[in-house]
């Protein structure tokens, strides 16, 4: 009776808790993974990744979310691969090479309780080499696609004059590109003149946001038109970057640096795409630095048949310039800033001297007078100058001589006084015959 009881007991408590733990096998379902453009004819343009990714059990407040990238380009500094995302959001890629490239995004569900399923997607993009045509699917076979009314189909109009200046307009669009006799990455709406040695077929193909392309064709005829001077269209495209101002003259924090781009061969018009220390699309850009240090900027140049070259260039800012220290102003034992002591030293001259010794100003600047030669007069009344003859031997100045004079002078009247003394003493003990008491 017991063992039945507990059979009972446990078959209950796995009839409660199935639900749960059947509710629990988690699953992660990718709802959309998408690419914007699918094309870019130049390396380096933008590619932005989209997806979506949610849970099949939306009530479970366990439920985490993790999604990671792989493939793509391992060369783009906006690398897909290795990374982790969110399970909603969108990022932006530039491939470097001319090729397809295939983008993956795997993301898993777990909780704290159990551990779930994950799911995959891989998109493709392609640069600069045409997509090919999409696979039309059976109709036997129906599949979970949108429906025609969820696609949005671009329209393309492509025409010339008579003077090969090729127009366009678009609608629905997204990106354009060219293709056959031109290239790279075209804008919606716009003209462009063309140079055709032999008859030549010009393409645009535009794409929507929702994957779909449309194209048209224009056919110029070589004897149409002739250009007076033609662009050279066989000559390597080269690239380069200028600084001002340039060395040997460095800038300073605060001062502007001009960047310029420097093109050669190639065929006219050209496009500019700064990087590094600054960001642009015009021939020269500028920046004013709040940093020291090496500063680094490259440009890629695009010319209109797609080639690309680029330049590098480089500069050192240095700090700010310090501001000029003002002329002293001292005067006879002023210190100035507890290190500078200025003092007469010869009137009217004021020297002014730091603590390490140093002369700091003179004021005035002490004029150099040439003794006169004296003559043989003087000479004599020279060596006759007691005064200045012993103040010279005792190396001492005039006024320390001064001092001593006026004390030998004391000293020379006291001695007469003590010596006028004595002589009446002995004077009164002759006469008296007495001893002076």
């Amino acid at each position: 009776m017991k063992n039945l009881l507990k059979i009972s007991l446990i078959l209950g408590i796995f009839i409660v808790l199935a639900p749960i733990w059947v509710g629990s096998a988690h699953a992660v379902v990718i709802s959309a993974f998408s690419a914007a453009p699918e094309y870019i004819a130049v390396p380096g343009d933008s590619i932005t990744l989209r997806w979506s990714a949610a849970p099949t059990n939306l009530q479970d407040p366990y439920a985490q979310i993790r999604c990671y990238g792989s493939g793509g380009d391992p060369y783009d500094s906006r690398r897909w691969g290795g990374f982790e995302f969110d399970p909603s959001g969108s990022f932006t890629v530039t491939p470097t090479k001319i090729q397809e490239y295939s983008y993956s995004l795997t993301c898993d569900e777990s909780s704290s309780h159990s551990v779930g399923s994950s799911d995959q997607k891989t998109i493709k993009v392609y640069v600069g080499v045409l997509p090919p045509n999409p696979t039309p699917y059976p109709t036997a076979n129906p599949t979970p696609y949108p429906t025609s009314a969820q696609y949005i189909y671009p329209s393309v109009n492509l025409y010339s004059n008579t003077n090969n200046v090729l127009s366009w307009n678009t609608s629905n669009a997204y990106s354009c590109y060219a293709s056959n006799g031109w290239s790279g990455s075209k804008n919606l709406n716009g003209s462009e003149q063309v140079y055709p040695y032999s008859t030549t077929i010009y393409t645009l193909t535009c794409t929507s946001y929702t994957g779909q392309q449309a194209s048209d064709s224009e056919t110029i005829y070589a004897s149409q038109y002739y250009p007076p001077n033609p662009a050279p269209v066989g000559q390597a495209l080269g690239a380069a970057c200028d600084i001002s101002p340039s060395s040997p003259t460095s800038p300073r924090i605060g001062s502007t640096v001009t960047f310029s781009a420097v093109e050669s061969g190639g065929t006219a018009p050209y496009y500019y795409s700064w990087s590094g220390e600054v960001s642009g699309t015009s021939k020269s850009v500028s920046k004013t630095f709040s940093t020291t240090g090496e500063k680094t900027t490259t440009v890629r140049i695009t010319d209109a048949l797609g080639r690309t070259a680029s330049g590098t260039c480089n500069t050192n800012v240095l700090a700010a310039a310090p501001a000029p220290t003002p002329k002293s102003t001292a005067t006879p034992g002023q210190v100035q800033g507890a290190t500078t002591v200025c003092k007469t030293v010869n009137v009217p001259v004021t020297v002014c001297v730091d603590s390490n010794g140093k002369i700091i100003e003179t004021t005035p600047s002490p004029t150099p007078t040439q003794k006169p030669t004296p003559t043989p007069t003087e000479i004599s009344e020279t060596e006759t100058d007691g005064d200045s003859f012993l103040a010279s031997i005792f190396n001492v100045s005039d006024e320390t001589w001064a001092k001593i004079k006026s004390l030998l002078k004391w000293y020379l009247a006291i001695l007469a006084i003590i010596l006028f003394v004595a002589i009446a003493y002995f004077v009164i003990k002759r006469v008296t015959g007495k001893e002076v008491k």
